[in-house]
């Protein structure tokens, strides 16, 4: 079984532009969202984050701005899980 089938979101590939505003901040950061699902999101990132970082992400592709945790990271891309 590969790694789409397992997921619980379908994901749809995407370049879009998005901000990333981290937790207690106001200060933005642009990015590009590359790839969105109901529970998450990958972005390309020119800022490293950490992984369990709070962010918000905004994107008119979100239609505003979510809450999410970063759940993996590497030198140009982040994982992020949506929050509730």
């Amino acid at each position: 079984m590969d790694l789409e089938t397992k997921r619980q979101f379908r994901r749809v590939k995407m370049i879009e532009p998005a901000r990333i505003i981290g937790a207690g901040s106001e200060r933005g950061y642009a990015s590009m969202l590359i790839d969105l699902s109901a529970g998450g999101a990958r972005l390309r990132v020119a800022k490293p984050f950490a992984v369990n970082d709070e962010i918000r992400v905004s994107s008119p592709a979100l239609g505003g701005e979510r809450e999410a945790d970063v759940v993996w990271s590497d030198a140009t891309s982040i994982g992020v899980r949506f929050k509730a």
